[in-house]
């Protein structure tokens, strides 16, 4: 409830902040976008998908009218995008986004930078809604590996670390996926604490991962973290 509550109150500033931003610098800049994004990234943490999805959308546009159609502010946006559908289980609107923020990272950055694995990290993601583990798979190590060559002590290693295990989870690969959650849920936990997204995210893997095991006891210990405190 405290978080929510602090997501309401950034809420109120960002709606005020909008409209300073609007008579500020006007309703078509960068500037204007990035409030609208950010804007739109509460909404979307406060459950108000429609109005996140017209934020990021007119966002977006703004962008392209600034940037053209090949600039990293593009494939952010179509990243924050894609990720509010899949949330919304929009998953045929969603995925040619990822794959559009994907291929865009990989031209604008090259293959192995750390900024390619927020759009794999995002598709197996999902891949993993839509009960294509196998997929999902190749696109974590593909994220893992550039992590080990770059950034391997970034959090959002330990998340797609945590994103693999719930892949082998439904490849019944449970001693595969076991060291792969314990690990990345505490570096998820540590970083981000237990009431932020990410984190009951992770920690729902872990349970799923118990429950398909038949280790009850397990499973119930990390299902009593996800209750609210």
């Amino acid at each position: 409830m405290q978080e929510l509550g602090r997501l309401e109150e950034a809420k109120a500033i960002l709606a005020q902040t909008v409209e300073f931003a609007r008579e500020t610098w006007g309703a078509q800049t960068p500037d204007f976008a990035n409030v609208l994004g950010s804007l739109g990234e509460v909404l979307h943490l406060t459950g108000e998908y429609e109005a996140a999805e017209s934020a990021f959308r007119e966002s977006l546009a703004l962008r392209r009218q600034a940037f053209g159609q090949e600039h990293i502010t593009i494939a952010n946006s179509l990243n924050v995008l894609a990720c509010l559908l899949v949330d919304e289980e929009r998953f045929e609107d969603a995925e040619p986004l990822y794959h559009q923020s994907l291929e865009m990272r990989r031209r604008l950055y090259g293959p192995r930078r750390v900024e390619v694995t927020f759009a794999l990290n995002g598709l197996a993601r999902l891949y993993l809604r839509t009960d294509r583990p196998v997929e999902a798979e190749a696109s974590l190590r593909e994220s893992l590996g550039i992590f080990d060559e770059t950034q391997p002590k970034h959090w959002r290693r330990g998340y797609a670390q945590c994103l693999l295990g719930a892949a082998l989870t439904m490849q019944e690969r449970f001693d595969e996926a076991e060291p792969l959650l314990v690990d990345g849920l505490s570096i998820v936990r540590k970083t981000r604490g237990d009431g932020d997204s990410f984190s009951r995210e992770v920690l729902q893997y872990a349970v799923d991962l118990y429950d398909a095991w038949g280790k009850p006891d397990q499973a119930s210990a990390f299902r009593a973290l996800l209750q609210p405190q």
